[in-house]
Order: C-alpha cells, then sequence, then structure tokens
C-alpha cells in the first residue's frame, strides 16, 4: 500500500514549477505538491477522473499504460482552455511490487500557440514559394517554333520550389535568335532571386555577339554587390535560322553544351570565368560555327549529371542525345532525374532544319 509521509519530501515537491500528483493502484489521488493545488485545487482521495469530469478514465490512459508497461508514459491532453503535457511514471516498492504512479502536468498552452502559429506561417510561406515558383517557370518561357526552321524544347526542374537555374530566349531585329542558359551557384530562393533579376534584365535585349548578352549579364550581376561565393555559370548561343550560323559564348559554363552533328556529337566548351567579381574586368570570347540541317544543340545544368539528382552519366546522356529527338528526349532524360535531388535541373534542346 502507498503511504506518504511530511517532511523534507514535501518542501521539494512544493517548490516545483510542474504540477505534481501520486496516484495509488486504484488510481485516487494520494498527493499533489502546491502548484498542482493551486492550479486544480485539492484533490487527495479522489478519482483521477474526477479532475476531468469524467464518469471513466481517458481511452488513452497514461497511468494505466504506465502500470501495465512498467515504463513512463506520456501525452498532451486539454482542459479548460490550457493544454498540458502529462507524464506518468509507475512507482515501484522495494520488492519490486507495483504501488502506483506519479503524474507531472506542464503547461504548455504558450508553446502549442506558437508551434500553431508557426505552422500557419509555414503553410503561407509554402504557398508564396510555390505561386513564386509557378511565376518563376512562367518567366522563363521559351516559344517551341521561334522560326519556321527551328524547334525548342526546354525542361525546368528545381531542387526545391524555386530554383537557381534560368533559360531565356530574344528574337533579334536582324532575324538572328538569341538562347541562354544559366545556372546561380546554390538554390532556393536566394539563387531564385538572382536569377529572376538576370532574367528581368535580359528580356528582350538586343545583341550584336552572344559575348555582348554575356558581358550585359555580367554588368548585372556585378551591379547586386553579392560576396565572391556566389557566381553565375551561363552559356549564350545566337542562331541565324537562314544561314545556320551558330556563335556561342561561354562564361564558366562546365555543363558542356551538345552539338548533334550527322550523329556526331561536337562539344562545345571554352575555358572561361564565370560571371562573378573575382577580377576587376572580366571579357568572353565569341566562338561561330556553321551547322546544318537536322543538327541539333542541346543546353543543360550540371544538376542532369550530378549523381545525388540524377541516374545519368556523361556517356550515357551523350547516347541519349545522338538517338533521340525532341520532346522524347526530353522525357527520356526526366526519367532519368531523381524526385529528390540535390541541384536544380535545367534542360533546352534547339532542333534546327525545315
Amino acid at each position: 500500500m502507498l503511504h506518504t509521509k511530511p517532511g523534507l519530501l514535501f518542501e521539494v515537491l512544493d517548490s516545483m514549477q510542474d504540477m505534481l500528483r501520486v496516484l495509488d493502484l486504484k488510481q485516487r489521488v494520494v498527493l499533489t505538491n502546491k502548484s498542482y493545488r493551486e492550479r486544480f485545487g485539492e484533490q487527495c482521495g479522489k478519482n483521477c477522473t474526477e479532475m476531468f469530469s469524467r464518469a471513466q478514465a481517458c481511452s488513452n490512459c497514461v497511468v494505466r499504460r504506465a502500470l501495465k508497461t512498467g515504463v513512463s508514459q506520456q501525452k498532451k491532453t486539454s482542459y479548460r482552455g490550457r493544454v498540458y503535457w502529462v507524464k506518468a511514471s509507475p512507482l515501484f516498492g522495494a520488492d519490486g511490487s507495483a504501488l502506483g504512479t506519479v503524474e507531472v502536468f506542464r503547461d504548455i498552452t504558450s508553446q502549442v500557440k506558437l508551434e500553431n502559429s508557426n505552422k500557419v506561417q509555414t503553410r503561407r510561406l509554402v504557398q508564396d514559394a510555390k505561386a513564386a515558383a509557378q511565376m518563376q517557370r512562367a518567366f522563363f518561357y521559351v516559344p517551341e517554333f521561334p522560326h519556321p526552321r527551328v524547334r525548342v524544347c526546354t525542361s525546368y526542374l528545381p531542387a526545391s520550389s524555386m530554383g537557381g537555374d534560368m533559360l531565356g530566349f530574344s528574337r533579334q531585329p536582324d532575324g538572328r535568335l538569341a538562347f541562354y542558359i544559366a545556372d546561380v551557384s546554390g538554390h532556393g530562393f536566394s539563387a531564385a532571386m538572382i536569377t529572376l533579376l538576370l532574367y528581368g534584365a535580359l528580356r528582350g535585349i538586343h545583341i550584336n555577339t552572344a559575348s555582348e548578352l554575356l558581358a550585359f549579364a555580367l554588368k548585372t550581376f556585378a551591379s547586386i554587390g553579392l560576396d565572391e561565393q556566389i557566381y553565375v555559370s551561363m552559356f549564350a548561343a545566337l542562331l541565324n535560322p537562314e544561314s545556320g550560323s551558330l556563335q556561342w559564348a561561354s562564361a564558366g559554363f562546365n555543363a558542356i553544351p551538345l552539338l548533334v552533328v550527322n550523329n556526331r556529337i561536337q562539344r562545345l566548351y571554352k575555358p572561361s570565368l564565370p560571371l562573378c567579381t573575382w577580377k576587376e574586368k572580366i571579357s568572353y570570347e565569341n566562338q561561330t560555327i556553321s551547322i546544318q540541317e537536322g543538327s541539333r544543340l542541346f543546353l543543360y545544368t550540371d544538376g542532369l549529371l550530378d549523381k545525388r539528382s540524377s541516374r545519368l552519366t556523361e556517356a550515357s546522356l551523350e547516347e541519349a542525345v545522338r538517338n533521340a529527338e525532341g520532346r522524347t528526349l526530353i522525357k527520356q532524360l526526366e526519367q532519368e532525374v531523381l524526385a529528390a535531388r540535390n541541384d536544380d535541373v535545367s534542360m533546352l534542346l534547339l532542333s534546327f532544319g525545315s
């Protein structure tokens, strides 16, 4: 049988801020501390259910569970507009037999309100992020048929709701078509803001050379005043759809663009610095080639070959680009991208020829 004795033990219990009560095996209250009595009143001799004005024990009774399992049990419960964390621990005698339970109540109403408020804010942020992501994807619009001899297929797969990749297109007064792809270091909201700023600055831009587009992008990037750890790799191409002349320039773009001509792969790579603040003056070089009917230019960001984001290897990517065309290729590559990816993935496939 469980007995209580006055003395130092009561003084210790009464000094506790948490509310405490001790129950015997019949779940009658045999002891309470000062905090408990001030909150719930004197209940010694009463059944535990009287505290909650219930005819029978709670369906999720931590006291019964603690006695049955022999280990402490806990839960959250509401009472008179307050929320409490309750922990019940079994009490054992010297011979190991069960004597009763000790219950500790802690008022967590403020904590729960804060958690609920945070949940509401989080839901709003998620909704805002989804809306911003939809806007971002709408911004990065590239027409599928910018010219009767040119078809473009794109794919934009951010690692989070918003990404640090960018696709862009601009029609030039002389009839040439400008295409560009960019990848901001990192991903998420801050990287997405940089892409939107760059895209806004480059939208509808009129240029004479591909390097001129990169130079303008560099000037815009430098004006933001970011630290040296943030940079943007970028590739720009300027196509004359009548003659097939293709001019391109790279700003540290290491996801090497692939040009397919007569079923052979040509890699368009030129070592260069990305858009960054590492040097006071940075320039980019133009490269010009002539492409023929049936040629395809595939641009992508390096997330497509990131082992944490995709199942593709450099060899399997080149094989796919060589053997598939148009939307078929894009869908095939999308299937190789992991659902839980570490990096953003963007693709642009340009097919030339009537």
